[in-house]
């Protein structure tokens, strides 16, 4: 995702990717090009943005992603974030039936701690679910 770049060299002030966050029970040499655009088995792709997004960010840099608690492996997520050192917080929401899509700003945690979501409200952290 990250190839034409070189993390030397490009550095961006704001990287964004809305992700595909469907959930689907299906190895990712199954899927097609068409499905892959729509799943992330095994949250492959959400760990390789996260593992590799860092190091293309100026230093006052932020990598957003766009999610959804309600259609997405959210708690598996949550475990992803935590193993990564990685807080979430929710920058926006918006609910379309019953989906709800979030874009969460991701930020390195020095300690190993539980990925805390956080409301974009300040002091006040919630699970988006």
């Amino acid at each position: 995702m990250f190839r034409p770049f070189e993390p030397a060299k490009d550095k961006f002030d704001i990287i964004f990717w809305n992700i595909p966050w469907n959930h689907v029970d299906e190895p990712a040499v199954s899927l097609s090009p068409l499905e892959m655009a729509v799943f992330d088995p095994g949250l492959n792709l959400l760990e390789r943005y996260f593992r590799e997004g860092f190091d293309f960010l100026s230093p006052d840099g932020e990598l957003f992603v766009g999610y959804s608690s309600t259609h997405a492996e959210w708690d598996a997520a949550v475990e992803l974030c935590s193993s990564l050192h990685i807080q979430l917080v929710e920058v926006a929401a918006m609910e379309c039936g019953h989906v709800r899509i979030e874009l969460l700003r991701a930020s390195r945690i020095g300690a190993p701690a539980a990925c805390a979501v956080h409301a974009g409200r300040e002091g006040e952290r919630e699970d988006p679910r």
